[in-house]
């Protein structure tokens, strides 16, 4: 089973996000902010693909796609960012942080499940 770390501070997103992932034979941990995933984690590698918000109080998406990409332990992770806010820079960023694909809220379930899919197949 594939793990994936689900790093959002909308709990009512995050239930929405896993009940879909779950169905699918996902294993998700959620984490409520990204600092907290950085805290908590003792282990990257357990994580087959990271889905993060890109705006969350206390330690943003852009600070945790800094880490997750300037870290050599994460940088091959791959990323799935989220965003409520999608904009020419939204996607500048993207791409800079070689985010492997971004979906913008709301968004269906095959949405989701597709964009997951292509990203670990």
């Amino acid at each position: 089973m594939r793990k994936i770390a689900l790093i959002d501070d909308s709990k009512t997103f995050r239930v929405y996000a896993r009940q879909i992932l779950e169905q699918e034979q996902y294993q998700v941990e959620e984490f409520n902010d990204a600092e907290v995933f950085f805290n908590v984690t003792k282990d990257f590698n357990e994580y087959a693909l990271i889905i993060t918000d890109l705006h969350m109080p206390g330690m943003s998406g852009l600070t945790a796609l800094e880490n997750i990409r300037f870290n050599p332990i994460t940088e091959k992770i791959p990323v799935l960012l989220i965003t409520g806010k999608p904009s020419k820079d939204v996607v500048e960023l993207a791409v800079r942080y070689k985010v492997n694909d971004f979906i913008s809220k709301p968004f269906t379930s095959d949405v989701l499940l597709s964009r997951v899919n292509k990203i670990l197949k």
